[in-house]
Formats: C-alpha cells, structure tokens, sequence
C-alpha cells in the first residue's frame, strides 16, 4: 500500500520533500471473525446493564416508598403522641390512632404513656433485709436484728424528737404535660426523679411528725410528703404530676419494736374494754328496763341532785315522775311528753315487791288482830291464856332440829345421866343449819345484785373520766 502526496484544498496536491511508503500486512479472515463476535457479546452486555440500572431505580424506588411509610405509626390507647421533625416539635398530644411522622432521621414520634405508674420504695427508709426475712411481717421482725443501724445498709427515718422510725410507701403518678415531660427528663432518669422527690417529701414530713403519727401513718405524714414532692418536681418543670402517695407499712427499729407497741397496745385495750363495757352497761339495761331504762336513770340522778340541794319539793316532783315511768304511764318531762315503754326485769321486780309489801301488810294486820284477841283473852281469862302460851312457846322449842329431847321416869328418887351428842344427828343438824345459812346468803346475794342493777348507774363519760 503507497501513501499519496498530501492535498492542498484551494492548491491542489502539494509536492513533498520525501517519498514515503507504508505496507501493511492482515490476515481480512480473522479480523471478521472477531468483530461479528464481538458485536452480539457488546449487545448483551448493553442490555444486562440496562435492565439491571432499571431493576435498580425501581428497588430504590420502592425503599423510598418503604421509608416513606415508615414514619407511619400508631398511638396505642393510654397513649399521647408527639411529632418531631427535624429536632422541633412539630405537633402535639396527638389522640390515640394511627399518626404519620417523617422517617428518622429527619423526624421521630414520639409515644407518651398516660396511665399512673406505680412506684415502690419498700427499701429507701427500711431496714435492710436478708432473703428469707422480706417474706416476714411487721409482727414477726420485732425483737430481732442487730442491735444498731448501718447508715449504708439501713433505712430510716427522723422524727421531730429524735426517734428513728422505718416506712414503706407506693406512689402512683402522672405524665399530664408530654412536651415538658419530653423536654425535661430522659425516660431513663423518670423513676429516679420521682423516687428522689417522693424520699425529700417523707424525710421533712417525718422531721415535723411524732413517732405516734410516723408509726399510725397519719393523713397529715401524707399531705405534707406529697406538697414537698410536688413542690420539687414543679421546680424543674417536668410535666409529673404525683397522683397519690400510700404509706404501706411503719414499724420502729426492730430491737425496740416489742416495748414500743406496749403502749399503743395498751391504749388499743383500753379502747376495746371502753366499748364493751358500754355494750355491757346497754345490754344490762335493756334486760333491766328496755327502752325507758336511760330516762329512768337521769330522773334518778335528778332526784339525788334535788336532795343533795335541799329542794324538797321538786323532790317529791321528780320522784312523781319516776313512779310514772315505772309504771308505764305518760308523764312530761321538760316540757315533753314521754310514753316510756318498760320492759325487762323492772315490770317483775314490781310485781314481787308489790306482792311483798302486801304480804308484809298482811302479816301485820293478823299480828295485830291475833294480838289484841290474846288480850281480850287474858283480861277475861287470865290463867287460860298463860298456860296456852307457855304450852305453845315449849312446843316451838322442842320441835326445833338443834333440841334433843329425853323422857325420864318421874319414880326415880335421883338419876345420874352422862349425856354424849349422838354424832350422826348433831352431823345431821350441823348440815342443815349449814345449807340453810347458804340459802339465805344466796338469798341476800340475789336481792343485793338485783338492787344494784337497779341503784348502780354506770354511764360512758363517767367511765372515761374516772379512767
């Protein structure tokens, strides 16, 4: 192959200083070959990265999409949603429901519970516990423990005199402002806030309570805790709310505990003997009188007082009244008309002393007739009468249990008797003397009781007084 002389375009062929020549040498069958095989391998190649870059843009495509809807959440019931973008709220206690954000990074939603949690601090101002007694009541750790308190280990708290008292509490709380809540506190650190402010509140209520109110865990321990605690987390404007504070246990220190309650123990008694012995005194009248027992007992008193005075007259007025209330009559008192109703033991007592008082009257009235024949008797008949009373009166001596009585012949110029008790009757008579004396005792007994539940007044602030 022979290269031709360079052309000028407005000249025409230009001479050239030298002749060169070039010869080129290929083989025209195998260069053919390669390029109609390289031809469909380009093609395929072009079409496989086509259709991938096309399989690309749609998977991206649909991450986007993905992403998009990522930001899609819903707000569970107890729930109220706030929605960040960029790092600025945006929007928000958000109601329960789905609720759309912006993807993190570029936005968040964020979800706030409402419903009160609930915070133990069984630990904070307890003793320190070993496994098997955390199981123990307050009852069953008295008397045991260490004779003194590790600051480290142990809980406890100050009274305003001093003492050392132990307390378990729960608090229940609220997240009522989201947005501060969000601002304010890592969730993290939220159960620590509240512990520390809820523990501030216990110590100064403590420090201006008694040991009595501490271990009663009074109302007032209470209110003053929660405004101390409130008062602290309105200070760093958390958006918490305390709801309740619950004071769950109280105790001493374990050694004093047993001394401790004594008192408490014994007031408690004291209380308990207080209401039944008013239950007994009710119950006693009631059996007594019934219903009108109480305003029999005041017009009582009133007639007491009124001799105690002197005043005779409104004496006999109030004893009236007592006559009527007895007898299950209207009377007024004070300007009020009262139909008392009696029942009980009185209405029979009445009857029995109604009964013997006739019976007292009846035997006076034959005395006095029997008496006052013997002496129309004896004016008339002075040696008859005599000898029938001295015939009456040997007969009532003989007859008696304690008198042995012994025949002796009236023929006998002098007799010598050696008189010797015969034991089994004297056992005889000393048991019956013994058994009727029992019976009048317990005779008097009975009339005295019955008289005392008629006399002794026993009234509830008298009682409370005297104790």
């Amino acid at each position: 192959m022979t290269d031709l002389p360079p052309t000028d375009p407005a000249t025409g062929p230009r001479p050239t200083d030298r002749s060169t020549s070039v010869t080129l040498r290929h083989d025209d069958g195998q260069a053919d070959d390669a390029a109609s095989l390289m031809d469909p391998a380009t093609k395929s190649l072009e079409d496989a990265l086509r259709i991938t870059f096309r399989l690309l843009q749609v998977s991206m495509a649909a991450l986007l999409v993905v992403f998009l809807f990522s930001g899609m959440q819903r707000v569970n019931q107890n729930e109220r949603g706030i929605r960040v973008t960029l790092g600025r709220i945006t929007a928000d206690n958000l109601p329960p429901g789905p609720q759309f954000s912006w993807p993190y990074p570029f936005g968040e939603l964020i979800k706030i519970q409402t419903v009160p949690p609930t915070l133990v601090l069984d630990r904070e101002f307890w003793p320190n516990l070993n496994d098997a007694e955390r199981n123990l009541g307050v009852e069953a750790l008295a008397g045991t423990g260490r004779d003194s308190l590790d600051p480290v280990l142990d809980g406890s708290l100050l009274t305003r005199d001093g003492s050392i008292m132990h307390l378990k509490a729960e608090v229940k709380y609220l997240r009522t402002d989201p947005v501060k809540f969000y601002q304010a506190i890592d969730p993290t650190a939220e159960v620590s806030i509240v512990r520390a402010a809820v523990s501030k509140g216990l110590v100064e209520a403590a420090s201006i309570a008694t040991p009595d109110q501490v271990l009663a865990m009074s109302d007032s321990l209470k209110v003053v805790a929660y405004r101390v605690a409130q008062r602290m987390l309105d200070s760093i404007d958390c958006g918490l709310t305390i709801q309740e504070i619950t004071l769950t246990s109280s105790m001493p220190p374990r050694r004093v505990a047993v001394g401790y309650r004594a008192p408490a123990s014994a007031e408690a008694d004291k209380a308990k003997f207080e209401q039944e012995a008013v239950a007994e005194q009710q119950r006693i009248l009631n059996n007594v009188a019934g219903p009108a027992a109480r305003t029999i007992l005041n017009q009582i008193d009133r007639y007491e007082s009124l001799l105690a005075l002197d005043k005779t007259d409104e004496a006999k007025e109030t004893l009236d009244v007592i006559d009527r209330l007895l007898t299950s009559r209207p009377v007024t008192i004070d300007g009020l008309e009262v139909s008392p109703r009696l029942e009980g033991d009185v209405p029979a007592m009445l009857r029995d002393a109604e009964l013997a008082r006739r019976r007292t009257v009846d035997r006076a009235v034959n005395d006095r007739n029997r008496f006052l024949a013997l002496a129309e008797g004896y004016a008339a008949f002075p040696g008859v009468v005599m000898n029938s009373q001295w015939t009456d009166a040997f007969k009532t001596f003989v007859t008696r249990e304690s008198v042995q009585v012994q025949l002796v012949p009236a023929a006998l110029a002098r007799l010598v008797i050696t008189i010797n008790r015969d034991q089994s009757l004297a056992k005889e008579q000393t048991q019956k003397a013994r058994q009727k004396e029992a019976e009048r005792l317990q005779e008097e007994l009975r009339v005295k009781r019955e008289r005392e539940r008629l006399e002794k007044r026993v009234r509830p602030d008298e009682t409370q007084s005297s104790q």
